[in-house]
């Protein structure tokens, strides 16, 4: 069980820092707190790495019931998460009447723009790597 999770864990931190990685490269603007929830699953999955490792050697024989306490909590976790979101998020009342899109239309249009240049960037990578 503490491999799998190990082998979770890790896989996770892999592609939370791959991610991070290619935001960086490719200069994609996430918001900080976007970055700081990335950043905090990544250590959190680094450090579950390392507690599963030291409680597999040195706790795990002598302390059975941490196992039983690691499980429950993590299914207590579970369940407050599916009763959450169990819940309608409430949506603030739209006001009615007329809209104006032109913010919306070049924004869309700098999106446009932005994805443009990174499949121009993707068709450069693939050139280069035949």
């Amino acid at each position: 069980m503490l491999a799998l999770e190990r082998d979770l864990e890790l896989t996770a931190a892999l592609v939370l820092l791959a991610l991070l990685w290619l935001t960086a490269h490719y200069q994609v603007e996430i918001s900080r707190v976007q970055k700081r929830i990335a950043l905090g699953l990544f250590l959190y999955s680094v450090a579950q790495v390392i507690n599963n490792a030291v409680s597999k050697e040195w706790l795990l024989p002598y302390f059975h019931w941490w196992g039983i306490v690691r499980v429950a909590s993590f299914h207590i976790a579970l369940v407050i998460w599916l009763v959450a979101l169990l819940r309608p998020i409430s949506q603030e009342p739209r006001a009615e009447g007329p809209v104006d899109l032109q913010p919306i239309r070049a924004f869309m249009s700098a999106g446009a723009e932005v994805m443009h240049d990174l499949s121009t960037r993707l068709s450069r990578f693939r050139r280069r790597l035949h």
